[in-house]
């Protein structure tokens, strides 16, 4: 009696589109002289490969779905659910581990990769649009809120279901990049990416801060689509840092990241107060613009009244080739 065994690899290429490769062993059972077991007498191995075009979409649950359009089998029209979590996002890929696939068997477990680019759409939510060549691609949008971490990191948190033990528990998917800010939005770009980047429209919580506050607040809102329904969350996003003042009247807020990364984002002077022990630095953002943001310097330290000085006097130079408004 022959005995057949089939395994099923999925992969995908350069569209994104799923190759399937199954591969059949046929093995031919036989006896030994003394007990009857069963034993390779021989086997015959044969593959078959299946290209299926469709579209990617995310569900409720955030597993993987991809809706099959056309295919050499009878997949055409059903949907392949991909159970799991999203493994990694970087720059312009995103990396999905396989728990269960519905409705193929074959497939326990694995790992699929999509290629694309980040981005966040005009709600706030982040967005994934897989390549599917020509110009043509999918978008994977995902509904909940996203967090910045205590390393300033872009995190994405959300909630899955285990298949076996049916229990629910959190995930987080972590963005590595670095960040701009300006008056009215913060960017995040991906790291090992020009083109993957999110754009978020924010609002500063406030316009004062001092050189000892630790961050800088934006008020965020999050339009998300829940059951049909539009609905729309408040948060505040923090961005640590540390603020320095420069002899070249440029105002610096240096940014931490996990691994020893550091970031220096540099600001423009657009008018400099002083009164007492303290200078109020009022910014533009590195584009030029308003700022609409105001940081507040106190003079602790004989090293600190030295650099005031030395910025009085750049004041006078400044004043004439930048236009920059200085009163000590």
């Amino acid at each position: 009696m022959k005995m057949s065994e089939r395994t099923t690899r999925i992969q995908t290429d350069s569209q994104n589109r799923i190759i399937l490769t199954h591969t059949f062993k046929e093995t031919i059972p036989g006896k030994t002289s003394y007990k009857t077991v069963i034993k390779k007498a021989g086997a015959r191995t044969a593959s078959q490969k299946l290209v299926l075009d469709g579209t990617w979409s995310l569900t409720e649950e955030h597993a993987l779905k991809f809706h099959v359009l056309s295919s050499q089998s009878d997949l055409a029209g059903k949907d392949l659910i991909f159970h799991g979590q999203i493994e990694h996002a970087g720059g312009n890929f995103l990396r999905f581990r396989i728990r269960r696939l519905e409705p193929l068997s074959g497939i326990k477990s694995g790992t699929i990769g999509l290629s694309g680019t980040w981005w966040a759409d005009r709600y706030n939510r982040i967005c994934f649009d897989i390549n599917k060549g020509k110009g043509r691609y999918d978008t994977l949008r995902f509904q909940g809120a996203w967090q910045v971490n205590r390393n300033n990191e872009l995190i994405y948190r959300y909630s899955m279901t285990r298949l076996k033990t049916k229990v629910r528990r959190l995930h987080t998917v972590i963005f590595r990049g670095f960040w701009e800010l300006q008056k009215h939005r913060i960017i995040y770009r991906m790291e090992g990416s020009s083109g993957s980047f999110f754009s978020f429209q924010a609002v500063l919580k406030s316009h004062n801060v001092r050189s000892s506050d630790r961050g800088i607040d934006y008020q965020i809102g999050i339009r998300f689509l829940e059951r049909e329904v539009f609905r729309k969350r408040e948060q505040t996003v923090t961005i640590l840092g540390k603020w320095q003042i420069k002899e070249d009247l440029k105002v610096s807020f240096e940014v931490s990241y996990s691994g020893r990364k550091r970031q220096e984002i540099l600001f423009g002077v657009e008018k400099i107060l002083g009164k007492g022990n303290t200078v109020t630095v009022s910014l533009k953002d590195p584009g030029g613009g308003k700022m609409g943001l105001e940081v507040v310097f106190r003079k602790t330290f004989s090293k600190d009244r030295d650099l005031f000085i030395s910025l009085a006097r750049s004041a006078e130079e400044f004043r004439v080739q930048g236009g920059v408004t200085i009163k000590f």
